[in-house]
């Protein structure tokens, strides 16, 4: 009865808040921060001027030209200094040494580019990372990278998607073989502007641009998965995007959901999540649905309630932590006090999450016998979500079989068949309209 989540790119991340920028799937890595394409769109230092430079002696001139060139050296110093501990990831130190480094050039554009991208994933930083890039774009006008992060921190934080798409445009104007540009812009139209053939053809665009972008293929795999139904061609991408990047957790995660909940492979799926949380042991999602697979598809019940409870450690405020737990302790350890107090919180905290109401409604009626309370859960599932098959389905026979209304109880269990139907889930329509015989009802 549990129904697993699927967990999108956008918010599932590897610094480990759902909420946070995922720059792996989108944006300049930590990882590869240093690998900024140096093309002509790349800024270029100015030389700074002195008012009174003309009363100063040649001597005093040469001394503060001297001066100047030094602090130069030294802002360039600090800056790979602060390249190097981005990359080893002590994002404070790095954002230290950029700031000393402006301090030394305050024309710095790379400097500013590069402090803006760690300051978006600070919480709360949103407008001074915005400052950053502005100020970056304002000392080099052509600097494309600035505004393709600038559009992400705009879509993702800002909520302002016309400003983001106007800077993925510009990035792409500036840099026409810019491949993470078209990958940044395609993740936007796919998860923001719900742009499914604007998103297809801006991954296909990076890829054909640059064949080795791992980030293009996760991305096109996720589409293909989870709006195309093209479960094959999302196998292909994500393999690939693993050959080329092999230490991307997010990829192994959806890799895994993939063989979990479409290709029947539960080993390959605990294999995939297992590696994705190793490299990620941040990661509550993973821990989530491997405690969903061991449940459900490998009769590891002691392992998943360890799964759920490390996702409810690294995140207290997970209401699907506590569903998931609830209905294992529901459906396999007979804890019932555990199971209402796992269910109350997962609604306390997501008082809009169907799932914990129906699950709710099923300890009332199947173990509490409180036919009117479950009643009143299942109704309150539906109103949530009103194409929730399974929840008409018992909702239909609870009415029909203990609750002396058979009319509405039929009438439940006709669109319960009809969801199944459309969802493509052939065994559970075929149940339900075997129900619907029993009572003496043909036809649906």
């Amino acid at each position: 009865m549990l129904n697993k989540v699927v967990f999108w790119a956008s918010i599932f991340s590897v610094g480990m808040t759902t909420s946070q920028l995922h720059i792996q799937a989108n944006a300049v890595t930590e990882a590869n921060i240093a690998q900024s394409p140096k093309t002509s769109n790349s800024p270029k230092l100015k030389s700074t001027s002195t008012p009174t430079r003309d009363r100063l002696t040649p001597a005093e001139r040469e001394r503060r030209k001297l001066e100047a060139a030094e602090r130069v050296v030294k802002a360039n110093e600090l800056f790979d200094r602060g390249l190097q501990k981005a990359n080893s990831g002590d994002r404070q130190g790095a954002i230290s040494d950029y700031s000393a480094a402006i301090k030394l050039n305050y024309k710095f554009a790379r400097a500013y580019h590069y402090r803006g991208v760690l300051k978006s994933l600070k919480p709360n930083n949103q407008q001074w990372a915005l400052y950053d890039y502005n100020r970056a774009i304002q000392l080099a006008p052509n600097y494309a990278d600035a505004y393709s992060n600038r559009g992400l921190l705009k879509a993702e934080q800002l909520n302002d998607l016309p400003g983001a798409m106007a800077d993925f445009n510009k990035a792409i104007q500036l840099a026409p073989s810019y491949a993470t540009a078209y990958a940044n812009r395609g993740l936007i139209k796919e998860t923001k502007l719900k742009d499914l053939p604007g998103a297809i053809a801006d991954y296909n665009q990076a890829i054909r641009i640059e064949p080795n972008s791992a980030i293009a293929y996760y991305n096109r795999g996720n589409l293909k998965s989870q709006k195309f139904n093209d479960t094959p061609g999302a196998l292909a991408d994500y393999n690939q995007a693993l050959r080329l990047d092999p230490n991307n957790a997010i990829a192994y995660y959806h890799r895994g959901t993939l063989k979990d909940t479409k290709l029947g492979d539960p080993q390959g799926a605990l294999a995939d999540y297992n590696r994705s949380i190793q490299l990620n042991p941040q990661s509550a999602s993973a821990y989530n649905n491997r405690g969903v697979l061991k449940a459900e598809k490998l009769n590891d019940i002691q392992g998943a309630l360890v799964d759920y409870n490390q996702a409810l450690k690294l995140n207290k405020n997970d209401a699907k932590a506590y569903h998931y737990r609830g209905v294992l302790k529901l459906e396999k350890l007979n804890d019932l006090a555990g199971a209402l107090a796992d269910l109350n919180q997962a609604i306390e905290l997501d008082p809009k999450y169907a799932s914990p109401y129906f699950n709710r409604g099923i300890l009332k009626a199947e173990r509490l016998n409180d036919p009117q309370g479950a009643l009143v859960e299942y109704d309150e599932a539906i109103r949530l979500n009103p194409n929730y098959a399974n929840a008409y389905k018992v909702r239909g026979r609870l009415k029909y079989d203990r609750l002396n209304d058979r009319p509405s109880g039929i009438k439940d269990l006709q669109q319960a068949a009809k969801l199944f139907q459309k969802n493509g889930d052939l065994q559970s329509y075929q149940s339900a309209i075997d129900s619907l015989k029993k009572w003496g009802i043909t036809g649906g």
